[in-house]
């Protein structure tokens, strides 16, 4: 019986991300996925039957699991709803990295719902719903009182604050009103009309 193999390292291979990986004894190996250059995705798109499609982010997360809690802040769940993902007809765990399923960016996944336990946690918020407006989302803690989120309800709404989500799924906050379409329509000294800024005003309640 000859010699055990030789072990590499990530020396012998500059330029490249890798890494060896030690295997039971007289074995060795290297972790292929890591041998290969690899850009995790910037977003990925997301489709449900009852949700449509959109766009998530994926800045700062590089797990399912990363991403199920992305969709769930998305989607304002419950905290007894949970968020399942597959990928190409695949289930993805909540373990697996985008780099152990090759993602990039755009990467399609399919959502579906379930039930599971709430989680323990202490109360950071409250989401307050509403006939005549959206979900509301109010950061609170346990020492808040129902008069202060009274308060907050009623700035909120007074003040119009809204969300919009572009088309690559990035939030961005307002206040007041948003101009959907605007023209100028350029005064006339002979007619005696001034400049008139013509638009439609909406506001994401």
């Amino acid at each position: 019986r000859g010699p055990a193999p030789r072990r590499l390292s990530a020396d012998f291979v500059p330029g490249l991300d890798c890494q060896y990986t030690p295997m039971p004894e007289d074995e060795g190996g290297w972790d292929v996925e890591s041998l290969l250059p690899y850009t995790p995705p910037s977003w990925v798109e997301v489709r449900g039957s009852s949700r449509g499609s959109f766009r998530v982010q994926c800045e700062g997360v590089d797990s399912i699991a990363g991403l199920q809690w992305l969709v769930h802040e998305r989607l304002m769940l419950q905290p007894n709803q949970g968020v399942r993902l597959s990928h190409w007809g695949r289930e993805c765990r909540g373990e697996e990295t985008f780099r152990s399923l090759s993602l990039q960016t755009g990467a399609k996944f399919e959502m579906a719902l379930l039930l599971q336990r709430a989680p323990d946690a202490q109360l950071a918020r409250v989401r307050i719903a509403c006939s005549a407006l959206r979900t509301r989302q109010y950061a609170v803690d346990a020492a808040t009182t129902v008069l202060q989120l009274k308060t907050l309800i009623e700035s909120g709404a007074k003040e119009g604050d809204h969300r919009w989500y572009d088309h690559l799924g990035s939030p961005v906050d307002a206040r007041g009103c948003t101009v959907i379409a605007a023209a100028t329509a350029a005064g006339d000294a002979k007619a005696g009309t001034a400049t008139v800024r013509l638009g439609e005003e909406f506001v994401k309640a």
